[in-house]
């Protein structure tokens, strides 16, 4: 059976309602298929959580003090993940009764880590290791957003060298998908293999998968 190495968006697709792959990501981590992630996933997702929990500590204060919700600034969020969720949130809450909106703000922590929670414990254990791979990590930071996405890569590919054939799942349209032909296209150069059917570790959609 083929293994899958589930990357952090595939959680918070899970964990968030209201989310454009939320769907899928529940029937991808109630089926049958096994699931794996690692170390660095489960802490990025807690680096993720953290973040977010005191952006909407802030909004709920901005809100709190009579501030609208078309006037709360989002400039200073550095990661672009997480700006792209504030912003949807920002739309989703537009459409909801004032009075409901400090009260959803307020409980949307608590749900999301509880969903988080129900995804990882979906997990088959234990978590993978991290690898140390620097080379391997350059190549692959040249072609996606940022280092922690390229170290998660090249854990989940040291892993299914020893694993066999396996799929990197994710929903990261921007970084992974539309580059994936790049990456193993470089893997293959960088592990010295001849073709790409040859790799041990592709990248697929979460729409490709279930």
């Amino acid at each position: 059976m083929m293994n899958f190495f589930v990357d952090s968006c595939i959680f918070f697709a899970y964990a968030y309602p209201g989310e454009k792959w939320n769907s899928k990501s529940t029937t991808f981590l109630n089926s049958g298929f096994d699931r794996f992630t690692g170390l660095r996933v489960k802490t990025e997702i807690n680096c993720r959580l953290q973040r977010r929990k005191e952006f909407y500590k802030r909004l709920a204060a901005f809100l709190f003090d009579g501030g609208k919700l078309k006037n709360f600034d989002t400039s200073y969020i550095a990661n672009n993940n997480d700006r792209r969720h504030f912003e949807e949130l920002l739309l989703f809450l537009a459409t909801r009764f004032p009075s409901d909106i400090l009260s959803y703000i307020r409980d949307k922590d608590n749900i999301t880590r509880k969903g988080i929670g129900d995804a990882l414990g979906r997990i088959q254990a234990p978590l993978i290791g991290m690898s140390y791979d620097p080379i391997c990590e350059n190549i692959v930071q040249t072609l996606v957003e940022n280092r922690s996405d390229a170290q998660i890569f090249v854990d989940a590919y040291c892993w299914s060298e020893k694993k066999g054939t396996s799929v990197f799942a994710t929903t990261d349209v921007n970084d992974f998908v539309k580059n994936r032909v790049h990456i193993h296209k470089a893997l293959c150069n960088y592990k010295s293999l001849d073709r790409v059917e040859d790799l041990p570790l592709k990248i697929f959609h979460l729409d490709e998968i279930v």
